[in-house]
């Protein structure tokens, strides 16, 4: 799967500089990063996400539409 495959590639470019925690930052117009670290793609304001050394991803969104979308497709990929 491309998803799990770019969180390994990340993980383990992480490990080999030396971080616990990769903070990465996108919004509507610069988005490429944002999305290979959480597979989320910004429409709308602005987020921040936190990638940790064990794959634990945390996104902090802006704006209520984003957050709203974001939780609807969670639901629809379980």
């Amino acid at each position: 799967m491309l998803v799990q495959d770019r969180k390994t590639r990340l993980i383990d470019a992480m490990s080999d500089a030396g971080l616990d925690v990769l903070m990465v930052y996108g919004n509507a117009w610069q988005n490429d990063y944002l999305r290979y670290a959480t597979d989320f793609g910004i429409l709308e304001g602005q987020a921040l996400a936190l990638v940790r050394d064990d794959g634990q991803v945390t996104l902090y969104l802006d704006s209520p539409l984003e957050f709203d979308r974001r939780r609807s497709i969670a639901r629809a990929s379980r």
